[in-house]
C-alpha cells in the first residue's frame, strides 16, 4: 500500500457528503504537489471505514505511519489546503527525526 520508505495519508469520506467533494478537489491540488515523493496521498469512501480506522465520523484525512500504529489524524481545516499541506510536510517531518538512530 505505501511508497517504499514513504508516508501515506487517506481521506476517510462519505461519497454523497458535498463538503467531502470539496476536500477531494483540494486534496487533487496537495497531490500534485507531492507526485514527485515519496507521499502516497489515498481516498476510501467504502461502507463502514469510519469503524475500520476507529474514527467516530467522516469526512477524515488520517496519517498512516509505516509499521503499524495508530493512525494520526489532521485536525485542522479540511477547507484550508494550505494547512493541510503543511500539515502533512510537518508529519513527513517528525517521522524522520524518530526513526534516526545514534551511532
Amino acid at each position: 500500500m505505501a511508497k517504499e520508505n514513504g508516508d501515506v495519508f487517506v481521506f476517510l469520506y462519505d461519497e454523497g457528503d458535498g463538503r467531502a467533494q470539496k476536500v477531494l478537489q483540494k486534496l487533487e491540488g496537495i497531490n500534485d504537489n507531492l507526485e514527485n515523493d515519496k507521499t502516497l496521498l489515498m481516498r476510501c469512501s467504502d461502507e463502514g471505514v469510519e469503524d475500520e480506522f476507529g474514527v467516530g465520523y467522516l469526512p477524515r484525512l488520517l496519517h498512516l505511519e509505516s509499521g503499524g500504529g495508530v493512525p494520526v489524524p489532521y485536525v485542522g481545516d479540511l477547507s484550508n489546503e494550505g494547512d493541510m499541506l503543511r500539515w502533512i510536510a510537518q508529519a513527513r517531518e517528525k517521522k524522520k527525526h524518530v526513526h534516526c538512530t545514534a551511532s
